[in-house]
């Protein structure tokens, strides 16, 4: 029962690391590996010929834009990551300030509250 899941997550992790434009090579590769993926599924599913030639027609028909929302989400996550990372580096940036300045205010910063302390009341 494992081995259609292993298949379709190996199958979406290939055509993920895929560049957007086919060369030979990849195309042959892809095509390869749909076609085993299909033979598969019909065993699996014990389709007929005339469903499994419907269920690879539907297949083809989605299947590059399914590869563009995969190649998008790659793109978003990359580009959120990144964005994090920047975040990141801020935070980090602004406690490094803080410390220099040595302590959450630094040096010459008013206390809370906003009055410095009066020279003999503390």
């Amino acid at each position: 029962m494992m081995t259609p899941i292993l298949l379709a997550l190996t199958l979406a992790l290939v055509q993920q690391q895929q560049p957007p434009a086919d060369t030979g090579e990849a195309g042959r590769l892809r095509r390869q590996i749909e076609d085993r993926f299909a033979q598969h599924v019909q065993q699996q599913l014990r389709l007929s010929p005339d469903q499994a030639t419907k269920l690879r027609a539907t297949q083809e028909r989605f299947g590059e834009r399914r590869r563009s929302l995969m190649r998008q989400q790659v793109d978003r996550r990359m580009a959120l990551n990144d964005q994090l990372q920047f975040l990141e580096r801020v935070s980090e940036m602004r406690q490094e300030r803080r410390e220099r300045r040595g302590g959450p205010g630094g040096p010459g910063m008013r206390p809370p509250g906003g009055r410095r302390p009066r020279r003999g009341s503390i």
